[in-house]
């Protein structure tokens, strides 16, 4: 469905099966085979983000215990969420962009 590429600065989504992509109902379910294998959907308020945008990473440790998070590395965040429709745009075949974070 997906490929992720990592630069520099940011994390691109870029749509590989505009077929099974037509499928997906969220975005979450677009990502589902990166989320099983290692990626994770970070909630903006375990970090103190002030968004309502997604924000992803795959450098995530919690505690076992609490699933607090104990260390996090670069995070990519939707800063474009209010705007843009990213599910709607891979859909079509596009391109999304997700800005890094450190």
């Amino acid at each position: 469905m997906l490929e992720l590429i990592k630069t520099e600065f940011s994390l691109q989504l870029v749509p590989t099966d505009k077929d099974a992509l037509a499928d997906a109902p969220t975005i979450e379910d677009a990502l589902e085979g990166f989320l099983c294998n290692g990626w994770e959907i970070i909630r903006p308020e375990d970090i103190g983000a002030l968004t309502s945008g997604m924000i992803i990473s795959d450098d995530v440790t919690r505690d076992d215990d609490s699933d607090q998070i104990t260390k996090l590395g670069r995070v990519y965040w939707d800063d474009q969420y209010a705007i843009i429709d990213a599910l709607a745009e891979l859909q079509a075949g596009r391109t999304v962009e997700f800005v890094a974070r450190d």
